[in-house]
């Protein structure tokens, strides 16, 4: 695997400790299918772990590997959806599910900024023959946006945030999983204090994919509607104004401010999920779900 693309900026030294992170990883069926599945995931995921760690002291480590059934013609949304209801994250950090031939046009993963539940999708059409579409590079992809990395502009063609290979980082999410790196992920997008959010959002407005709304915003949303949804209005209510003073132009997130702080309407949180793609309904971090 080549050295880790870095941008031109200064050299930062890097933590002495390492963080690790615990997967619990969930194999579909037409995954379990392939011959030697099991090895072949526990490939993937050390190599992104090796990738993670030398860029961040970041290592991935798996606690368990479970089984899991989603039967036919299954839509990738609901795929997130299910995956997230079916199966217990238990004491892991993240949940992780690898699945096969599920590919929607150039959507080969999904998650949520800031959240714990990611997909890797494999064997589809074109991912034999394109090296930014490998399992390593999804899964590379769908880990940065769990510490809150986005899709940047231009200037970051090339990286695995823009159609790049797994080892490959531009400049502004090398910074933000460096500034994300210790985030406690039980805590979601809410575990990010003040601080981190004003910084990550100096290093969003250097640049980002221009057709995409706030993916910050949308993951404090996504906290704001699952408070009301639990009944807690007045601190949903709260999110959700913070949301749409971050992302005036988000149809999706003044809405729900709106809806909430006139009637006090419960939303489902999944109604929304997530926060790279799409302006209204279900808005994912999709992998090359963008052009």
């Amino acid at each position: 695997m080549p050295a880790v693309g870095l941008c031109p900026e200064p050299a930062r030294a890097q933590p002495a400790d390492v963080r690790v992170l615990t997967l619990r990883i969930v194999a579909e069926e037409m995954y379990r299918a392939r011959p030697g599945w099991e090895a072949e995931l526990r490939r993937t995921v050390k190599t992104v772990s090796d990738i993670y760690e030398r860029a961040f002291q970041i290592r991935f480590v798996i606690q368990d590997v479970v089984s899991w059934t989603i039967g036919p013609g299954v839509p990738l949304d609901t795929i997130l959806r299910r995956l997230h209801g079916e199966v217990p994250i238990g004491s892991a950090d993240a949940l992780v599910g690898f699945a096969a031939e599920r590919c929607e046009g150039l959507n080969y993963g999904v998650t949520q900024l800031f959240g714990r539940v990611a997909m890797v999708q494999t064997a589809c059409l074109d991912t034999a023959i394109l090296s930014n579409t490998t399992a390593e590079a999804v899964l590379s992809h769908e880990m940065a946006h769990l510490f809150g990395a986005f899709h940047p502009g231009p200037s970051g063609a090339g990286s695995v945030m823009r159609y790049g290979p797994a080892d490959r980082f531009d400049g502004q999410n090398l910074r933000i999983i460096r500034l994300m790196r210790a985030r406690d992920f039980a805590a979601g997008v809410q575990g990010v204090d003040a601080a981190q959010r004003r910084a990550w959002m100096a290093v969003y407005a250097e640049g980002h994919a221009s057709d995409e709304p706030n993916p910050l915003a949308g993951a404090i949303a996504n906290a704001g509607e699952a408070l009301v949804v639990a009944g807690k209005e007045r601190e949903g209510e709260g999110l959700l104004q913070e949301a749409a003073a971050l992302d005036p132009k988000s149809a999706r997130t003044h809405t729900s401010a709106s809806c909430c702080s006139s009637s006090g309407a419960r939303r489902r949180p999944w109604s929304s999920c997530a926060t790279c793609s799409g302006s209204t309904g279900a808005r994912r971090a999709r992998t090359w779900g963008w052009g």
